[in-house]
């Protein structure tokens, strides 16, 4: 799908509402304090680039971010979100979150995912959920070393989780600069087993042994997938 179209807006501001009610391109970069879409019948592709500045400001938003910041974008198909993104948008979860459905949701990109934080993780899945057509899954990990070691919560699966709940379209997963840490392989693992329709679930690995390359792959090998047609291919490391 084409960025760079006539009607397509680009913001660089702090706290603000957006109401793009005839753009269907939207692309917000810089510093972003706490920003709200509203009156969006017609955005159909959303991209974020915070900067590492904005972090500074999250605690400070009050409510639900996923609420207030796609609560009212009905239609979009894509979304992009770089650095920080996640972490924005995990923010006040925990005080509970409309379960919107986003039917026309079919790409999703997040960099930079911190598998440290299970608010995070949440988040992703929470939001992956709810599209229940989505086709195309992309995410980058954290440069964090500790998502290579930091224990996995075992019981976090069965909170967070729905036993029965299956990814019906979903074609294609990217894990980019993983670690392979245990809730980082649990998500994968979720994935394969989640999704009768995948095909490719393609893995690049971060700073990545020898000896600790073999065993992520061998435990990859182990996991039960639902699809007969998903593979498993393996990039070159990334550094």
């Amino acid at each position: 799908m084409p960025w760079k179209e006539t009607k397509e807006l680009i913001l660089e501001l702090g706290e603000l509402s957006v109401h793009p009610s005839k753009h269907k391109y939207l692309i917000l970069e810089g510093e972003i304090k706490d920003k709200c879409l509203a009156k969006t019948p017609n955005l159909a592709a959303i991209s974020v680039a915070m900067t590492e500045v904005s972090a500074e400001h999250f605690e400070r938003s009050s409510g639900c971010n996923l609420n207030k910041f796609l609560g009212d974008v009905p239609r979009f198909q894509r979304l992009i979100g770089h650095i920080c993104f996640t972490e924005y948008l995990s923010i006040g979860n925990d005080q509970g979150w409309n379960p919107l459905t986003y039917q026309h949701l079919k790409f999703i990109e997040f960099h930079q995912v911190s598998f440290v934080d299970e608010k995070e993780v949440y988040l992703v899945l929470r939001l992956i959920e709810n599209s229940p057509n989505l086709l195309e899954l992309q995410i980058s990990g954290s440069s964090n070393p500790l998502a290579a070691t930091k224990d996995c919560d075992l019981d976090f699966w069965a909170r967070k989780i729905s036993s029965d709940f299956l990814f019906h379209r979903l074609e294609t997963v990217k894990m980019i600069g993983v670690y392979g840490g245990p809730l980082e392989l649990s998500f994968m693992e979720y994935l394969l087993k989640r999704s009768p329709r995948l095909e490719i679930m393609r893995i690049r690995l971060r700073l990545c042994t020898p000896k600790r390359k073999f065993k992520i792959l061998c435990d990859m090998l182990r996991f039960r997938r639902k699809s007969p047609r998903a593979s498993v291919l393996y990039d070159p490391d990334q550094g």
